[in-house]
């Protein structure tokens, strides 16, 4: 049996990142590792001065990790030659930018928020299954929240639950957690999977 009662207009869903459970929201701390080349072409010096030997040169959009940092030099590593030995260079500020991103580690990690919700607006609904069809409930609230929704070949799983008069977002977190699953919404898609499993995709996208 299902019941559902609408007892507020939609509200806009702001998705931060992958949020796993009620009271749960994802958190991250920037760090920066990288540098991105911003000109046509850029110079990687032997050592931090103008005058120094070129030993390479990089293309725009070139992303280098970033060892240190040298008043307006980045010091930043080369591939391996063929050797193995990692070469270094460095690269003025002015044909480069710093990359800002979340450790892996920091990113989908989830805190505890005391005495607050973590910004649920979904419409109010109340929901009654028994041993109901991970998947068949999670279309139903996307439906519900206006997403589509595409599943990663492992999700399977039973649900069984009573909630009443809670947002059918948070709602969706709580399922979700249960079944260890996580969720990544790009546009009007909701894709959700095995949480490692998304976080190791989202991973190979920034390659």
């Amino acid at each position: 049996m299902i019941m559902n009662r609408h007892l507020r207009n939609k509200a806009k869903i702001l998705i931060i990142g992958i949020a796993l459970s009620l009271n749960l929201v994802a958190v991250s701390q920037a760090v920066t590792s990288k540098i991105k080349v911003k000109t046509k072409m850029a110079n990687i010096h032997q050592g931090p001065d103008f005058k120094s030997q070129v030993i390479n040169q990089v293309p725009w959009g070139t992303v280098l990790d970033l060892e240190d940092k040298r008043g307006k030099w980045y010091k930043v590593n080369l591939s391996s030659d063929k050797k193995g030995i990692v070469l270094v260079g460095y690269i003025h500020q002015d044909y480069a930018e710093e990359i800002t991103e979340a450790k892996e580690d920091e990113k989908f990690k989830a805190i505890m928020i005391e005495g607050e919700e973590p910004g649920y607006k979904g419409e109010l609904i109340t929901i009654r299954f028994k041993d109901a069809d991970v998947r068949d409930v999670i279309m139903y609230l996307c439906r519900i929240g206006g997403l589509n929704v595409v599943f990663d070949p492992e999700v399977s799983g039973k649900v069984s639950c009573d909630l009443r008069d809670v947002p059918w977002d948070q709602a969706l977190d709580v399922i979700l957690k249960i079944n260890r699953l996580g969720k990544v919404i790009e546009g009007k898609v909701l894709r959700t999977g095995k949480t490692n499993r998304l976080i190791k995709q989202e991973k190979d996208k920034r390659k």
